[in-house]
Order: C-alpha cells, then sequence, then structure tokens
C-alpha cells in the first residue's frame, strides 16, 4: 500500500498528540462526572471546575501556538520585503551610476602625459 503521511513537521504530529492526549484527559473527566462515580455533588462540582480548567488550556494553547506561528510569518514576510525593497533601491543605484559614466570610461583618475 502506499504511504501517507498528514503531517509535513515533527511540530504538526507533536501538536496533534498534544491534542489527544487533551482530549482523553477530558473524556476522563467526562467518565468521572457521572453519578456512578462520584457520588456527592461537590465532587461533580470540583471535576467540573477541572474540566473547564482543561478545556480553556487546550483553547488557549492552542490559540497561542497559532499565534506565535502567525507572528513568525508575519516577520518572515516583513524581512523578504524589505531585503527585495533594498535590493531594487540598489540594482537602481547601480543602473544609475552606470548611465554617468560613459562607455569605456573605467572611472579611474586620466594619467597625465
Amino acid at each position: 500500500m502506499g504511504y501517507v503521511s498528514p503531517f509535513e513537521t515533527k511540530y504538526e504530529y507533536r501538536l496533534a498528540y498534544f491534542n489527544e492526549m487533551m482530549i482523553f484527559v477530558l473524556i476522563y473527566h467526562l467518565i468521572v462526572f457521572s453519578e456512578e462515580y462520584i457520588k456527592n455533588a461537590d465532587g461533580r462540582d470540583y471535576m467540573g471546575y477541572s474540566m473547564s480548567f482543561w478545556t480553556l488550556f487546550v483553547v488557549f494553547a492552542n490559540c497561542g501556538l497559532l499565534l506565535v506561528d502567525a507572528i513568525k510569518s508575519a516577520r518572515l514576510n516583513c524581512k523578504k520585503k524589505y531585503h527585495k525593497k533594498r535590493m531594487e533601491q540598489h540594482q537602481a543605484d547601480k543602473d544609475l551610476t552606470a548611465k554617468k559614466t560613459k562607455p569605456g570610461d573605467s572611472g579611474k583618475p586620466l594619467k597625465l602625459k
């Protein structure tokens, strides 16, 4: 059969494993949250608070990672635009100096005989 790789980088694999582990933690909370495992209401309240904490943790962790990735990408794009503009300016200056010199002129001072 064919080889399929759903993710391109180790970072994507690690993020997927992190999310799967957090899903297991949240499913554990749902199982324990039932009346069968915790008889009193206070215990279920604490389990609900714990589940809320872990859910928010997963949401903020993923949003934070997306934000970091977006910032890195934007920074790289800004650097590319800056260097492209700088190279265009350098090329324009080079073309301008090439037009000022006459053909066959090396730009060196003339020697007197």
